[in-house]
């Protein structure tokens, strides 16, 4: 995985708590990327891209997020794996100390985090009809955190997952280069974005769900305490009750 992969897969996990970033109405209450779940050693490799991102911000003209609309419709996404029972609520506590202590996401599927291949094998697939919570590009490498999964199951609507999925990757593709080195970077591009890259994403989002309830009701359920990919792996491999018939 190239650094600059690495990086968006690191600010795709990070963002934690109001998942989708103000989707559901209101102001973003969005936990900052980067800022948060890893020790000193990626701390210090944080700090480092952020100044040179607030560097090569200063030097640029030009605008962070993007002003040019992203068509969120083409990124991909796929309908989630479901394989309630596989890993336990202690496999999924586990998994998240171990992702704390790991800055490199190549390091994410080993360890003794559990000891059951039919948990491991039910977080981490490659890339296939239905995806699994953490999605693994042909080379083993993780390339997406199937977050719109999890949104999909708690709503009943696969509408909704697919929406939820290409307004986050929309975001972040916007914003994943745009560190000012300020604490809540993050959130203040997130909310640019939705009126302005990505505003054709944020705004297919309710009508995507049917209504701002549901949509609400399935970005509570998926949020998770630490990092995104708790609600994912709780949905589609712990057992998540579906808002629906998905």
């Amino acid at each position: 995985m190239t650094k600059d992969a690495t990086r968006r897969v690191l600010v795709t996990v990070l963002a934690t708590g109001g998942m989708l970033a103000g989707a559901s109405g209101g102001c973003s209450t969005e936990t900052q990327p980067i800022e948060v779940g890893f020790d000193a050693a990626a701390d210090v490799v944080v700090e480092a891209d952020a100044r040179r991102d607030e560097e090569d911000a200063r030097a640029s003209p030009i605008p962070c997020p993007s002003t040019n609309e992203i068509d969120a419709t083409t990124f991909p996404w796929n309908p989630p794996t479901r394989l309630p029972g596989s890993c336990t609520e202690a496999e999924l506590d586990a998994f998240v100390k171990h992702v704390a202590a790991n800055d490199d996401p190549a390091k994410w599927k080993a360890g003794a985090w559990t000891d059951s291949e039919a948990c491991r094998s039910c977080v981490f697939a490659k890339d296939g009809a239905t995806w699994a919570p953490l999605v693994e590009n042909a080379s083993g490498q993780l390339a997406v955190v199937n977050i719109g999964g999890c949104v999909a199951i708690a709503s009943g609507r696969e509408a909704c997952g697919r929406a939820a999925q290409q307004w986050r990757d929309c975001y972040v593709e916007a914003c994943s280069d745009c560190s000012t080195g300020e604490k809540d970077w993050f959130q203040k591009c997130s909310e640019l974005a939705k009126v302005g890259a990505c505003k054709k994403a944020f705004d297919a989002l309710v009508p995507s769900c049917g209504d701002a309830q549901t949509l609400a009701a399935a970005e509570a359920a998926c949020d998770g305490a630490t990092f995104v990919f708790e609600g994912p792996i709780r949905a589609q491999c712990i057992g998540l009750t579906d808002g629906g018939d998905l």
